[in-house]
């Protein structure tokens, strides 16, 4: 994963070489020709994956001189740079992204580089108040020190952490509260009637296709992780309870149906059990059989008690679910951010 940066970049420096007193007035140079005569610190960016200059419409570049020969350069410049971030408790999650100066080919016995002390007026990094993120909270920058050691030689290094909170709404409104509305959906089959095989089975199928969709194109715009986020618990969680409820009819239906195949299939020969065919003759066929096809009522009984419990069961599961989530994540949230 990566971040793209717009930064004004200003390194500050003293040059001997560069003192003007007998000029008491700073030098001001914009022209790329006087700049790139000057000596300049030779910083690059380690976890950079690309940048460039601006240069309309002129080259967002100048340098200042002051008498002493303390210089002042500025430059304008994007960068897109890496950021490897933690995807565990998506999307409650918080990340921290680096932005780090190094010098390239000057050790510590020759550059040393150090952030500007803070001052009323300014800090060593500097946000734009007006700067607002689509996606996440930015909390204040901090600084650090993150000298390293090569093969080569101790080498200087500087970095700013950018803190990042993500919004939880957009999730909350386009994920989390229509996959609740699926789920309670699914239970409206415990109030149909048990007869009411293709009502309840298409409720069931509806729902069980309508979560995986949604699964499904959630997990199109995230990055490919090998581990589980919260998205996928949340997700997972609430097809297996759409599934179940698919479940609770099958098993309500083979309660309310299982004896009836049990029952002895009347003999077409047998004219007491009012079966009475003559097709040789002609004559009109009478069959009475509604007694032997009635539904038992011990097994609608317990059909419907299945259904009755399912309907408190599931809501106060779904409801502990609930409860367990939004504490554990919000608690890793919690504990992550301090």
């Amino acid at each position: 994963m990566d971040y793209s940066l717009h930064v004004f970049l200003r390194q500050y420096w003293k040059d001997p070489r560069l003192a003007h007193p007998e000029y008491p007035n700073t030098l001001t140079f914009v022209d790329l020709g006087m700049i790139q005569k000057l000596w300049v610190p030779d910083l690059f960016i380690s976890n950079e994956k690309n940048g460039h200059f601006h240069e309309v419409t002129v080259p967002n570049r100048h340098v200042r001189i002051q008498e002493d020969g303390s210089v002042l350069y500025s430059a304008r410049l994007t960068l897109r740079l890496s950021c490897p971030m933690i995807l565990h408790n998506f999307p409650l999650d918080d990340q921290n992204c680096d932005l780090r100066f190094e010098s390239y080919g000057y050790t510590t016995d020759d550059v040393i580089i150090r952030w500007r002390k803070p001052t009323a007026e300014s800090m060593e990094v500097q946000i734009d108040a007006n700067l607002q993120l689509a996606q996440f909270y930015l909390k204040v920058p901090k600084v650090r020190d993150c000298s390293i050691t090569y093969s080569t030689g101790n080498f200087s290094c500087i970095g700013v952490n950018f803190h990042l909170m993500r919004k939880f709404g957009y999730y909350f409104v386009q994920i989390y509260v229509p996959t609740v509305l699926i789920v309670i959906l699914s239970w409206v089959s415990f109030w149909i009637d048990i007869n009411a095989t293709p009502g309840r089975t298409s409720l069931g199928i509806l729902t069980v296709l309508t979560m995986t969709t949604q699964a499904s194109n959630l997990r199109d715009a995230l990055p490919r992780v090998s581990y589980v986020k919260a998205i996928d618990v949340w997700l997972s969680a609430c097809l297996i309870f759409v599934f179940a409820a698919l479940l609770e009819f099958a098993v309500v239906n083979y309660l309310c149906r299982h004896r009836i195949r049990r029952k002895e299939a009347p003999s077409l020969s047998q004219k007491g059990n009012g079966i009475e065919l003559d097709l040789l003759r002609g004559a009109p066929i009478s069959i009475e059989l509604a007694n032997s096809f009635r539904l038992d009522p011990v097994c609608v009984r317990n059909a419907r008690r299945v259904d009755y419990l399912s309907r408190m069961l599931f809501p106060f599961v779904f409801l502990l679910f609930n409860l367990c989530y939004w504490m554990l994540y919000f608690s890793r949230r919690h504990d992550w951010t301090q």
